[in-house]
């Protein structure tokens, strides 16, 4: 089955790649292919939920906030857990020097926010759920399944 905005078959070579959109990735023409064929699952991680007009923000945004708020700086062992990328360990280390709870109710606190006016909190969802049910019946699978 063709994949529409392509002339003719992409069985050529197995090698090459396709810009779908001005200045958007390569994509290589077997994954096309197997796409065509059904054989694609596509893995969403956490960030899927942060939409680009989301206001949440990525983990390292969220660490910064919580020493914002708490008013202090990091220690020697939180910044090489924060250069490592270890940004769970900085957030236990800040948690571990206040009191039991403050580091997590901040971190609840701000993600708990209401998104900027207007914003769709589930157009991304209803975006993966759209591309699920198009004619290739794309398989989605979340790293991190809602536990219900």
């Amino acid at each position: 089955m063709p994949h529409s905005g392509f002339s003719g078959s992409r069985e050529r070579s197995q090698g090459a790649t396709v810009e779908l959109i001005d200045g958007g990735p390569k994509v290589p023409v077997r994954l096309l292919n197997e796409l065509d064929r059904g054989n694609v699952v596509f893995f969403c991680g956490a960030g899927v939920s942060m939409g680009p007009e989301s206001g949440l923000p990525d983990f390292d945004s969220l660490t910064e906030h919580v020493y914002l708020e708490h008013g202090v700086e990091p220690e020697t062992l939180e910044r090489q857990a924060h250069r490592q990328g270890e940004l769970d360990t900085v957030l236990d280390l800040l948690e571990a020097r206040r009191l039991p709870n403050t580091v997590r109710k901040t971190v609840a606190k701000r993600l708990s926010e209401p998104p900027p006016k207007g914003y769709d909190e589930l157009c991304v969802h209803k975006a993966l759920l759209d591309l699920s049910r198009k004619r290739w019946n794309h398989k989605l699978v979340p790293t991190i399944p809602d536990s219900e």
